[in-house]
């Protein structure tokens, strides 16, 4: 079965948004301060290179994560979403499938959601 992320319209903006924070601007953050550690000297005992390296490691996974989910990412078309109030339950599409509300999905940083109050209306 094919990876899929259900995302708004908005939430997909957001991860596009973050996408090219990470890489045009934390991007250059982690590497300046690579470069800045490795002008302290011997790399074996820099912990200011260790741990920018770390960093980088974890802005690339993040990175890696936001690009495989945009890649996979199908926009809800909020106008086929119902809320059942009492329930907590979402119906998605023409064959009203159900998902708890602990099933939407949740980003590092980016917050993948549906107002209910917005769509109770």
């Amino acid at each position: 079965m094919m990876k899929q992320v259900t995302v708004t319209g908005e939430g997909l903006k957001k991860m596009k948004e973050e996408l090219d924070y990470l890489k045009n601007v934390r991007r250059k953050e982690v590497s300046d301060a690579i470069g800045v550690a490795r002008s302290f000297g011997d790399l074996s005992e820099n912990s200011e290179y260790d741990e920018a390296k770390n960093e980088q490691a974890k802005v690339e996974a993040e990175i890696a994560e936001l690009e495989d989910n945009i890649k996979h990412a199908v926009v809800l078309d909020e106008t086929k979403v119902t809320i059942e109030p009492e329930s907590a339950m979402y119906s998605f599409g023409e064959k009203g499938e159900l998902l708890p509300e602990s099933a939407i999905r949740s980003f590092d940083k980016v917050a993948v959601y549906i107002d209910k109050k917005a769509f109770a209306q």
